[in-house]
């Protein structure tokens, strides 16, 4: 099947534009979207607080350890750890409060 130039362009101008996809976030059926909010929050308050005993922990220990003499790398490093989680932790509540 021979296409001449004229009738290409002539089909490619007159086709219509493509649709547009939706990208609309619908909650699941149900009733679903406060329970799963709440889990979501009760699970990042749960890691805000783990984060929150962990730096205090890591702080006693390293004081301990400092004091003693004996303050070794991977007590420094636990800080970063904290700091780290608590990054991510902070990313996860954006992220779930930009999608609920």
């Amino acid at each position: 099947m021979l296409l001449t130039a004229p009738t290409t362009t002539t089909d490619l101008l007159a086709q219509e534009k493509p649709p547009v996809i939706d990208f609309t976030i619908t909650a699941p059926p149900g009733g679903m979207d406060d329970k799963t909010q709440v889990l979501l929050g009760v699970l990042l308050w749960v890691v805000t607080i783990g984060l929150i005993g962990l730096a205090v922990w890591a702080g006693f220990a390293f004081a301990q350890a400092f004091a003693d003499g004996a303050a070794s790398r991977g007590q420094k490093l636990l800080f970063g750890v904290v700091a780290v989680g608590g990054i991510m932790s902070a990313g996860a509540a954006s992220w779930v409060t930009f999608f609920m």
